[in-house]
């Protein structure tokens, strides 16, 4: 199991690094809440399913994130890669301008 769930964390870090600015008004608490239920996702998939399944969880939960990010970007006229225009990414999010 903890090759699965060092998988994961492997990848999430590379997300952390690469986007971690898309997030930077998230809370901290929300953001810590994410990575433990998608921890806890893939550790019951292998407790439960196997490693196949976890496996195959990890490649499902990065490619329904990306579809759905790209899909929801696109719907509301946000740049995928930049976020902009700015403004309204952060009106998207709920955040103020400052």
């Amino acid at each position: 199991m903890e090759t699965y769930l060092l998988l994961f964390c492997m990848f999430y870090i590379l997300g952390v690094i690469f986007f971690g600015h898309f997030e930077e008004r998230t809370p901290k608490a929300r953001r810590l809440l994410k990575l433990a239920f998608n921890l806890g996702l893939v550790a019951a998939a292998y407790q439960w399913l196997g490693g196949a399944w976890a496996a195959g969880l990890i490649v499902a939960l990065f490619a329904i994130g990306l579809t759905f990010h790209f899909w929801w970007t696109a719907k509301n006229g946000i740049h995928p890669f930049t976020a902009e225009p700015r403004e309204k990414y952060y009106a998207l999010r709920g955040w103020k301008t400052s």
